[in-house]
């Protein structure tokens, strides 16, 4: 594994990242969440990271999402399914592995079910697996914890959106994509 993340060996993937589920969070908590969505948005594209989108069922149009796929990426879009693991069944984690990226950025919903499962199979399909904490919020406060040790002890690493773009600023020589990776996390 790296020291520093690199846009060149990562691949993002978000798990269903509805707007409707940010509505049981309070305010602050909601601007946060659209605040972490919008910077890996606009992050990813600016560096040409692939971003990969798990959804529980497919959505009804781009308004219903936090994080938009373009049209380009349609083939980026996988539902999961409840026909065995969530990782093989929906396709995501073959689409995954021919990225050849062995970074694999995870954030979304729900940390304690979605997320982990998602997290815990692509740490043992053998990518250095990392998750963005502020971008990924428990249903249960009072399971957030357990949830994330487990993810610990087993080896992903914790981190935020702020600190994924600041590495890639940081590994970049190309100094226009640096100067606005660092705009992005101070307009954030």
């Amino acid at each position: 594994m790296a020291p520093l993340l690199q846009p060149a060996e990562c691949t993002i993937l978000l798990i269903d990242p509805r707007k409707q589920h940010i509505s049981t969070f309070d305010l602050a908590r909601q601007r946060g969440l659209i605040r972490a969505f919008n910077l890996i948005d606009n992050a990813a594209s600016a560096t040409a990271v692939p971003c990969y989108y798990a959804l529980e069922h497919d959505a009804s149009g781009p308004q219903e999402l936090l994080a938009i796929p373009c049209q380009t990426a349609k083939p980026r879009v996988h539902t999961l399914s409840n026909n065995g693991p969530s990782w093989t069944s929906s396709g995501i984690a073959t689409a995954l592995a021919t990225e050849n990226r062995p970074c694999l950025v995870v954030c979304g919903f729900w940390l304690e079910t979605s997320v982990t499962f998602m997290a815990l199979h692509a740490l043992s399909s053998g990518f250095d697996t990392f998750l963005l904490m502020d971008a990924t919020p428990s249903r249960a406060e009072d399971s957030r914890a357990p949830s994330s040790d487990r993810l610990l002890q087993a080896g992903v690493v914790p981190t935020t959106t702020d600190q994924l773009i600041a590495e890639w600023a940081e590994q970049t020589v190309d100094l226009q994509l640096r100067s606005d990776l660092s705009k992005l996390i101070q307009s954030g």
